[in-house]
């Protein structure tokens, strides 16, 4: 029988991928021995921006998000049934209180008027006649009494058949701008109850409506008690701006005009809404809005740009120059401004620190840095 010997490969293959390992090998010390994809960390100290920051002036109040909300919006309805007749305005245009909006047909509640008149004319002539009558005693009392209600319901309907006439003209109810209309001419309306046949909203004034937590509500009327010193100054009237979003300047400016004086149990939360005169129209129904409530009272505070400012899993932080040229990590409590795009300072920075403003998303805490151009201060 013959024995099968184990495979051995030859002693040149053997020498050839001993060689090829060591070739690899030394080519990868050579590339430092990074493996690929890696970046490339830059040497050296990054070059980086700073100022010196310093308190400014600021007013406090009170930023909340909030809606826009027409100051009146009516559903304009069909009171009576028939066919819609004609539409008197363009959708989307302003309309006046008072103007002829929609039309309904009118022939049928015109006839049911003069068919009442008649009726009218019928029951008082009955009336008096039984009248005459009983005073000469040629007729009861009794035939008076009957002759009299039919006369009042007589009246009645007459007055019933001039509203029902009325109703067939829809017009405006205050000054507003009107919506797409909701039914088009020849359509009939009304037949199974109230149609809506168009949205009436008035734009100017407007409201921009909020909510308040529990401990914003008791700061406003804290700050509202103590303003100016011990005089009282009342919540409603409060000055407050509207900055719709994406902007930066505020689209209008009004004033506090309602707040509720109770706390919703569910949320915690109180209703809060403020008036503005909205003459441009910039706020239009259902647009958010951040509303800042100034609350009075200048004082000096810390400021920072949001863009200044970076965030991890422990909060927002900013780098300081630190010893050595180094940047220096500093953990913030913040509190947001009238602006969208400031915050204060609460906690973290005194004023005075060299804060990093520029080429600070490139540095890590502790690294080393250049500075490039350093500012005495900033505003904001």
């Amino acid at each position: 029988m013959q024995v099968l010997k184990p495979f051995a490969p030859p002693r040149f293959a053997r020498t050839t991928t001993l060689t090829l390992a060591l070739c690899g090998a030394t080519a990868l010390l050579a590339t430092g021995c990074k493996p690929r994809g890696t970046p490339v960390v830059p040497s050296g100290p990054v070059a980086v921006q700073t100022l010196t920051l310093q308190p400014e002036t600021v007013r406090d109040s009170l930023v909340l998000d909030g809606t826009v909300q027409p100051s009146q919006q009516a559903q304009l309805t069909a009171r009576v049934p028939g066919v819609l007749q004609a539409i008197h305005f363009q959708d989307g245009m302003p309309v006046r209180e008072g103007q002829l909006l929609f039309s309904i047909e009118r022939t049928s509640y015109e006839e049911q008027l003069n068919l009442n008149k008649a009726r009218l004319l019928q029951a008082e002539s009955a009336f008096e006649r039984q009248r005459i009558l009983v005073q000469d005693n040629a007729t009861s009392q009794a035939s008076v009494d009957t002759a009299q209600p039919n006369l009042q319901q007589a009246q009645a309907n007459l007055r019933l058949a001039q509203l029902n006439l009325e109703y067939t003209e829809v017009r405006a109810p205050f000054d507003g701008v009107m919506g797409r209309r909701a039914v088009d001419v020849g359509n009939l309306v009304g037949a199974t109850g109230p149609s809506v046949l168009g949205t009436l909203m008035q734009l100017s004034p407007a409201y921009v409506t909020a909510t308040v937590n529990e401990g914003e509500a008791l700061r406003l009327r804290t700050t509202c008690a103590a303003y100016k010193a011990g005089k009282q100054k009342k919540i409603l009237g409060l000055t407050a701006s509207a900055t719709l979003q994406g902007q930066a300047e505020a689209a209008d400016t009004g004033v506090v005009d309602f707040i509720d004086h109770v706390v919703n149990a569910s949320t915690g939360s109180v209703p809060l809404r403020a008036r503005f005169d909205n003459r441009a129209r910039r706020l239009l129904p259902g647009f958010y809005a951040r509303l800042a409530i100034d609350l009075g009272g200048d004082r000096q505070a810390l400021v920072l740009k949001k863009s200044w400012l970076l965030n991890d899993q422990e909060g927002s932080y900013v780098l300081t120059l630190g010893a050595e040229q180094k940047a220096q990590r500093v953990n913030l409590k913040l509190s947001p401004l009238g602006s969208s795009d400031r915050v204060e300072v609460l906690e973290g920075l005194k004023g005075g620190e060299a804060l990093i403003v520029e080429g600070h998303t490139r540095v890590k805490p502790g690294q080393e840095v250049k500075v490039q151009v350093a500012s005495a201060r900033t505003t904001p």
